[in-house]
């Protein structure tokens, strides 16, 4: 009887204790289950942060032109082309100044995306943070673009400079230094040396043709976008010289 009263005392005990407690009992240790790592979600504040946008990619073209290279739209195709013949994704547009009517000059001002994330070369190096560093004074970048979107060094001897038609200039009532356009080469239709009159050179006269053209050596001022040394006014040659491309991914 007392055999049996201890048996039944026991069984209530195991059954009490469950799976853990007869593990326990029969001298089996149980390992917690460990506990899953929740994901990380970047937050700022109690909202959710975005991603960081994607670089943007900046060449210079391999090839160079005469300032009579089409006007933009000629300058847009030569952009699209290259990217697409060196295998580049997306939509590429000129660092160029441009006359879209008589009365109408446009230019990266207005036409460009302007990127919070940083722009690279095709070989991956950054060229500035984001957008404004080209735009703002004193437009200093972090290296030059001098890189082709075929990925090499482009301007080995005097082959280093670049049609933009844009040029750093001053606001006399607030003294800021913007970003201005000075159209070249007769919408860059013309490859001189003499402009002959047309829509937009309406003096009725053969005029000098020239464009300002930036160095694509430089990247420590406004010299990449004009470049200062230039015997032509403004930092510019003349429209029947070749100089390359700027070309902005989208």
């Amino acid at each position: 009887m007392k055999k049996t009263s201890f048996f039944i005392l026991v069984l209530v005990l195991l059954g009490t204790m469950g799976v853990t407690g007869l593990a326990w009992a029969q001298g089996t240790v149980i390992q917690p289950k460990p506990a899953q790592p929740k994901p990380y979600t970047p937050l700022t504040g109690d909202k959710l942060k975005p991603p960081p946008p994607p670089p943007k990619k900046v060449f210079v073209t391999s090839q160079t032109f005469t300032g009579n290279f089409g006007g933009l739209p000629g300058a847009e195709w030569i952009c699209k082309y290259a990217a697409l013949d060196a295998g580049l994704t997306g939509t590429f547009k000129p660092w160029l100044s441009a006359y879209r009517t008589v009365s109408e000059v446009t230019g990266p001002l207005q036409t460009f995306t302007r990127s919070s994330g940083p722009y690279i070369r095709v070989d991956g190096v950054v060229i500035a943070d984001n957008f404004n560093a080209f735009i703002t004074f004193p437009y200093a970048l972090k290296t030059s673009i001098s890189v082709t979107e075929r990925g090499y060094f482009a301007g080995i001897s005097d082959d280093f400079l670049v049609w933009t038609g844009i040029m750093p200039g001053y606001v006399i009532a607030t003294g800021q230094r913007l970003l201005t356009y000075q159209v070249g080469c007769n919408n860059w239709v013309a490859d001189g040396p003499q402009c002959p009159p047309t829509a937009i050179n309406q003096s009725g006269s053969t005029l000098p043709c020239y464009g300002i053209v930036g160095n694509l050596t430089k990247y420590w001022n406004e010299e990449w976008t004009r470049e200062n040394q230039q015997a032509l006014p403004g930092g510019s040659q003349y429209c029947n010289k070749t100089a390359h491309l700027y070309c902005f991914e989208q």
